[in-house]
């Protein structure tokens, strides 16, 4: 595990729905920027940039967290 967390099943648990969340967010920003009229390539450098940073975080704070 990242972070130096120990492996247990609520962690693993709580990686999905990181990770579910993050794809949820990824969607969300597209479809909002789409919707705006943005170029696909901002759009995707937004999201290349936001998601990752997300995902990321809330590993770290909440995943693999020390607690």
């Amino acid at each position: 595990w990242s972070f130096g967390a120990r492996p247990t099943p609520a962690k693993a648990a709580m990686f999905f729905v990181v990770n579910g969340i993050g794809l949820l967010l990824n969607m969300l920003i597209a479809w909002l920027m789409e919707r705006a009229g943005v170029h696909y390539l901002l759009i995707s450098l937004t999201v290349l940039i936001v998601v990752p940073m997300f995902n990321f975080a809330g590993h770290r704070l909440i995943t693999f967290s020390a607690r």
